[in-house]
């Protein structure tokens, strides 16, 4: 049976293992059937391919979560959608909204299959309207032309709403750069900071499938933005642009992910960690990233490479593991002062199943962009055992939610999960840190029963753990299940003292210490109570212990300032135990036992005091950096006695014995200056001690001023640094680093107070003092940096003549007359010698991209920074006519190419509906080919590749027409002439009846899809420009959406633009 009376322990307990520190402490799933996420997710969404943290929305206290679901179809099929997730503290949802075509107060327009929410990105509140902005990617949006992407920017109401948007596009937005191919601008986004520093914060763009430097290298565009959201200028980095220098391959995906690093390298310029998820690096697609170092003008000074091969990674990424398809940063979790980054790898091996589950990496980086140490996270690794499946992708998106200091909160998404239906996805928030475990511990209802329990709480619910301990210094080890709340319980325990706890998580094999417990039996209850020595010299304090039985043999068990003691005494007739003569000290650990009976009580700890000195003290500095007559003065002592004073002098002990005056003060005299710290005085006759405050003893120091004259170019050695305000005739010692190479000078000052430091080269000469050699007193100074004129030369070229032909050539000039110089490429050099006009040329050259980056004159070691060249060959020259299907539905259209070599084979290559043809051709006698069975529509990247010569023709789009009406409402222009010879110089519509207009609106496009005009009935004449800029003469195609007063029509067909 139980007793009534229990007594119940609570204790809080931390893993105490370093190694866990990392580990994970808690998770949290979030689908349709978990963590009370009650909206109705449908198969293939992919909730979770996207995610960011986006702050307290809500406002209470808890971090909430941006999450994208590419393929809802909310309005159409694919449009996507944005989730606003308000979380509760157990990382549970409080609530939603969804963002979407139909939901949210969203009104921008979205298309069938634009993947809306392919990447959040929260960029806090950029105009300072307290109303936060979202970043939302739609990256296979067609503004301009097929997958080109694009970005919209909403703002949220603190109901997760839209309480406006904009869009930044091929089209919209301010934006003109160039999108090459189907690049998907929109991939990832991150909020930058000022780069520029106009008081605008800016943005970078991942467009990881753009084509410069070769298909889908991918590159990363940083976007300097206007207050109203819209794009001021660009800078793209890739292969060909940006200051990159990396060879990017096929396919490498560069720019599929990018997070803002703050300053990494300490130049005051924020760094980019950019995604580059299908790189080849040692196994196919197992991904890498690259740290950027920026300028501020959005070009790259020097990268770092992270992968299989590069920047200190010691894991070793599987064949397709994705890694570098999200990035989030940053947080400084182990206090280091190094910070760490999140990188998923959505498809990499696990370890434990052998499937690919996917995982993320915690990776912490040094300085200069390597790695300093990592921790992978999937199922069975760091005390995950959250259940994963092959093909979750776990990793596919990643954000960090929160950091206390002590455990950090991460959202991962697994957008193919399919744990309630066919990849409707999932996100996982993961606390990693040491575990959070509270343990109870029940006391046994009396001393001699064995009915105490220790309840663990704090685990993982329904696993089965191992409890290893020592009870008495006897081994013991149990196998429980936790129940539904995440508790252990041990059952019918006895009194004694439970050590070396652990607990071990079977799954996984996690393991967790526990501090010791002493379980005690209800059986004695004591009191008590103590009195002071009278003073610090004496030993009479006093221990009393009461409620106990009269005349009964008690053991007293206690620590006096952690020295163990143990007596044996018998109470007196109040019950009393009385513990005597004791000096002043820490009695802890105090504990009582009766004899005769084994009961066991504890008891409070007990510090018995006494007075001691009360002193206080006062100093004066030295008359100057190189006297020793400082003084420090203890007062507030007794008259006439021996005192010894101890103290540290900038670290270093010292102990002195003094006896005061006769206004009871210790003088310590003939001080240097420095730190005196750790001082305490002791009274020799008493012992009694009184520590008191630290005194620092300053002087005043050397005061000069620094100045510098340039070397006269960068060759000369005659740089000078004067430094002034010195006395005359004196000997200085002068040290500086040159470039981080530290340099000493001993020099003797002239007659007025100068010392002359000359034959100086250029350089940063940093960390520079001077020190008064007769009187040791030292004065910092500012850097100087020495500069000088170097090379001013200038590029020019010639292109190849031809496709095939390499006669293709490089000037350089502006150099000396027949001098030698080195050319630096980008992974060579080559050595030239100038002719008399002072020009280099570089000729033989095919068509290509020279990365040409300095040239250096050999005599004098001058250099000057070069561009990269761009030399094309001419190509195909051909034209195109094209017969029209005969209706609409009939794959009887036809597209003629004329002006080709004759009888020569062309492999003809062209997408129609984002689907790719391609096959081999014979021009006939006349140089002509003919692609037939065509139906109406765009035929987009149309391109001719020689055979035998590999020229090549292309053709961005040539579009087939058929008409649905006849156009009855109108009549249109075959071509126009705007040449301001007012005889048409207009292009524009002919009602066809003047009694009734019909409505319309009407688009024109290049031959590439961009959109140049948009004509209404109230703006109906387009005069051949755009952007300010003279439209070529070329055909351009239209798209007429008009009512004839019946029903609403759509016309398409083209017209030529002569000058």
């Amino acid at each position: 049976m139980k007793y009534v009376c229990w007594f119940l322990f609570f204790f809080t307990f931390q893993n105490n293992l370093l190694s866990q520190s990392y580990s994970v402490s808690s998770y949290q799933k979030i689908n349709d059937v978990n963590g009370d996420f009650s909206a109705v997710l449908n198969n293939e969404d992919n909730f979770g391919v996207s995610i960011d943290e986006i702050g307290d929305l809500d406002g209470n206290g808890v971090n909430d979560l941006a999450v994208g679901a590419f393929s809802d179809d909310d309005g159409g099929s694919n449009r996507g959608a944005v989730w606003i997730l308000f979380l509760d503290v157990d990382d549970s949802v409080l609530s939603s909204t969804k963002i979407s075509d139909t939901s949210g107060n969203f009104t921008g327009i979205l298309d069938n299959e634009d993947r809306f929410g392919g990447a959040v990105s929260y960029l806090g509140d950029l105009n300072n309207d307290d109303l936060p902005e979202l970043a939302v990617g739609a990256d296979y949006d067609e503004d301009g032309g097929y997958w080109s992407g694009a970005v919209w920017i909403l703002s949220l109401n603190l109901d997760g709403t839209v309480n406006s948007h904009s869009k930044i596009s091929d089209t919209q937005g301010g934006f003109d750069g160039f999108i090459n191919g189907d690049a998907i601008f929109g991939t990832d986004i991150v909020n930058i900071g000022d780069l520029n520093n106009d008081g605008v914060q800016d943005l970078a763009v991942g467009s990881r499938r753009d084509n410069d430097g070769g298909g889908n290298a991918g590159a990363l565009w940083i976007l300097f933005m206007n207050a109203d959201f819209t794009v001021n200028s660009s800078q793209k980095i890739s292969r060909t642009s940006g200051g990159l220098g990396v060879d990017l391959d096929f396919e490498d995906y560069f720019g599929g992910s990018v997070a803002n690093l703050g300053d990494l390298n300490g130049d005051g310029v924020i760094d980019l960690a950019v995604g580059s998820y299908r790189d080849n690096d040692q196994n196919i697609n197992s991904g890498s990233i690259y740290v950027l170092f920026m300028n501020s003008n959005g070009t790259v000074i020097s990268y770092q490479k992270i992968s299989n091969l590069f920047g200190n990674l010691s894991s070793n990424l599987s064949q397709d593991a994705f890694f570098g398809e999200s990035i989030d940063g940053v947080v400084d979790f182990d206090g280091d002062g190094k910070v760490e980054i999140i990188v998923g790898a959505m498809k990499q091996v696990n370890p434990t199943l052998s499937v690919q589950t996917g995982g993320f990496y915690l990776i912490e980086l040094n300085a200069n962009g390597t790695v300093s140490e990592e921790y992978f996270y999937s199922y069975g690794q760091n005390c995950f055992n959250g259940q994963l499946e092959n093909g979750d992708l776990f990793g596919g998106s990643v954000s960090f939610l929160n950091f206390d200091g002590d455990n950090l909160k991460v959202a991962i998404g697994s957008y193919r999960d399919s744990e309630n239906g066919s990849r409707k996805g999932a996100i996982w928030i993961i606390n990693l840190g040491e575990m959070n475990i509270e343990v109870i511990a029940i006391n046994p209802t009396i001393c001699n029963f064995s009915d105490g329990e220790i309840v663990i709480s704090g685990l993982y619910n329904n696993a089965d753990y191992i409890i290893n301990y020592n009870l008495d210094m006897i081994a013991s080890s149990n196998t429980l299940t936790s129940n539904s709340s995440g508790e252990l319980i041990l059952e019918n325990l006895a009194s004694g003292s439970y050590t070396n706890i652990q607990i071990e998580e079977v799954l996984v094999g996690c393991t967790t210490s526990l501090d010791d417990l002493v379980l005690t039996a209800v059986g004695l209850s004591a009191t008590i109570a103590s009195s002071n020595p009278t003073s610090c010299s004496d030993s009479d304090g006093k221990i009393t212990i009461s409620g106990l039985s009269n005349s009964q043999s008690y053991t007293v068990n206690y620590d006096l300032d952690s020295v163990a003691t143990s007596i044996t005494l018998i109470s007196n007739n109040s019950g009393e135990v009385i513990i005597d003569n004791l000096a002043l000290g820490n009695y802890t650990n105090i504990s009582i036992e009766e004899v005769s009976s084994g009961c066991i009580g504890g008891l409070d700890s007990v510090e018995l005091t006494a007075v001691g000195l009360s002193a206080t003290i006062a100093s004066s500095n030295p008359t100057s950096c190189s006297d020793s007559d400082g003084k420090i003065t203890i007062s507030g002592l007794s008259n006439s006695q021996s005192y010894t004073v101890n103290y540290d002098l900038d670290s270093v002990a010292t102990s002195i014995t003094l006896i005061s005056n006769n206004s009871g003060e210790v003088i310590i005299d003939n001080l240097a200056l420095g730190n005196y710290t750790n001082i305490s005085i002791e009274e020799v006759s008493s012992g009694c001690i009184g520590g008191l405050d630290s005194v620092e003893l300053t002087a005043v120091g050397l005061s000069a001023t620094i100045a510098s004259s340039n070397p006269t170019s960068c060759s000369d050695s005659d740089g000078k640094i004067t430094i002034s305000g010195l006395s005359n005739s004196q000997s200085y010692t002068v040290n500086y680093d040159l470039d981080s190479v530290a340099t000493s000078i001993t020099l003797i000052s002239n007659n007025s107070g100068e010392v002359i430091i000359n034959s100086l080269a250029l350089g940063n000469y940093t960390n520079i003092s001077i020190e008064e050699v007769s009187s040791g007193c030292i004065g910092g100074l500012d850097s100087v940096e020495l500069t000088a004129v170097g090379l001013s030369a200038t590029i020019a070229s010639s292109n190849p003549t031809g496709c095939g032909v390499s006669d293709g050539e490089i000037v350089i000039s502006g150099l000396s007359n027949n001098q030698t110089y080195i050319v630096n490429y980008e992974l060579s050099s080559d050595t030239f010698i100038s002719n008399n006009l002072g020009t280099i040329i570089i000729d033989n050259l095919w068509f290509g991209t020279y990365m040409l980056q300095s040239i250096e004159e050999v005599s004098t070691g001058c250099i000057d920074n070069l561009e990269a060249v761009v030399l094309t060959g001419v190509d195909l020259s051909a034209t195109h006519t094209i017969n029209n299907p005969t209706s609409c539905g009939i794959s009887d259209g036809e597209i003629f190419i004329s002006g080709l070599t004759s009888n020569q084979e062309f492999l003809v290559t062209y997408y129609f509906d984002s689907n790719e043809t391609s096959y081999n051709l014979i021009s006939n006698s006349l140089g002509e080919i003919t692609i037939e069975n065509l139906v109406a529509g765009n035929y987009t990247n149309l391109s001719l590749e020689e055979t035998l010569g590999g020229c090549v023709l292309e053709f961005e789009m040539i579009t087939l027409d058929c008409e649905i009406d006849n156009f009855g409402c109108f009549e249109y222009m075959s071509f126009f002439t705007p040449n301001g010879d007012q005889v048409n110089d207009y292009w524009f519509l002919k009602p066809l009846n003047q009694n009734y207009i019909c409505n319309y609106e009407l688009l024109i496009f290049n031959r590439y899809g961009k959109l140049l005009k948009v004509l209404t009935n109230s703006n109906s004449h387009w005069d051949g420009f755009y952007n300010g800029q003279k439209m070529p003469s070329s055909d351009y195609w239209f798209v007429v959406y008009y009512n004839d007063g019946i029903k609403d029509l759509t016309y398409k067909s083209h017209f030529a633009l002569k000058r």
